[in-house]
């Protein structure tokens, strides 16, 4: 605020600034009413002459800066809380389980709500196109954290549900979600070990009985010992579809339990990679705030 007089000169007019207990000049504020939204942090004040080229006489002017603060408790408990107990919902989605089939569901609701208090800050601020507020950038920082998370998910779930009569899961993607990130991520899986990203299979196998190979051109003077080589025969044939079948079934439900185990690895990638991300970008913001919430 700057206060002088274009109808007066200094002699006429002089303004001056009383100087404070301390010997600073600044404003008087002993009939100041103390306000519930904004706060006062200084009232630094400077007086100049100035000359014109029309006059000799001097024109002085006072200059009050006026630095104000918005107080930030109530956006603390109203907007900035729940932002952050959103976000962390959003990473406790990770830890959700597939089957319960909810998982989606709660992302996108976060999603729903964070956009909801984006909105509201929104409405509350100017609009402009020079400089967003730091709390838009936290609401932007926290929906950025939120979208992924839905992405994510969507691809968990993707990967959960595989089968092994739509996908075959490549060399490449079963090095890396079934032995580099495990490794990485010190994850155990029952049956298996892992020695510098290598997996090793722990499982006890049982070793197959030996092919046991008939000869249908028998030769017997005896009709009823052909008779039961060839029941035999017969019965071992259909012993072995039965245990070829089994057989199938066990390596499909291997595979299935490969991509399960392979869907738990990115859930719990993703969680590390968005709690650091969460900590740092919170973190950031706060420091570059001028102040604490208040």
């Amino acid at each position: 605020m700057k206060f002088g007089s274009w109808t007066f000169h200094g002699e006429a007019i002089d303004l001056q600034i009383d100087n404070d207990e301390n010997g600073n000049q600044t404003m008087d504020l002993s009939t100041y009413l103390v306000n519930g939204e904004w706060q006062i942090i200084s009232t630094h004040a400077v007086r100049r002459v100035s000359y014109y080229k029309c006059c000799v006489e001097p024109y002085p002017t006072v200059n009050y800066y006026l630095h104000i603060r918005r107080r930030t408790l109530y956006y603390g408990f109203n907007l900035i809380i729940p932002s952050l107990l959103i976000s962390l919902m959003a990473i406790l989605g990770f830890m959700f389980p597939p089957d319960a089939g909810e998982k989606i569901t709660l992302e996108v609701t976060i999603l729903l709500a964070i956009v909801f208090f984006l909105s509201m800050v929104s409405e509350m601020t100017p609009p402009t196109s020079e400089a967003v507020p730091l709390i838009g950038v936290f609401f932007s920082c926290c929906m950025l954290v939120v979208s992924a998370s839905v992405v994510f998910t969507i691809v968990v779930l993707n990967l959960h549900f595989r089968s092994p009569d739509t996908h075959e899961m490549t060399p490449v993607v079963r090095r890396v979600l079934l032995e580099l990130l495990p490794w990485l991520l010190c994850m155990s899986r029952p049956g298996y070990k892992y020695v510098k990203a290598n997996v090793i299979d722990e499982k006890i196998e049982i070793p197959k009985n030996p092919k046991l190979t008939f000869n249908q051109n028998l030769t017997s003077s005896n009709s009823g010992y052909e008779a039961k080589i060839l029941l035999l025969h017969s019965i071992h044939s259909e012993l072995r579809k039965v245990v070829a079948f089994y057989n199938k079934e066990e390596n499909d439900e291997q595979i299935q339990t490969d991509w399960k185990f392979a869907a738990m690895v990115v859930d719990r990638a993703c969680l590390l990679l968005f709690s650091v991300f969460i900590v740092i970008s919170i973190l950031a913001i706060i420091m570059s705030a001028p102040h604490l919430i208040a």
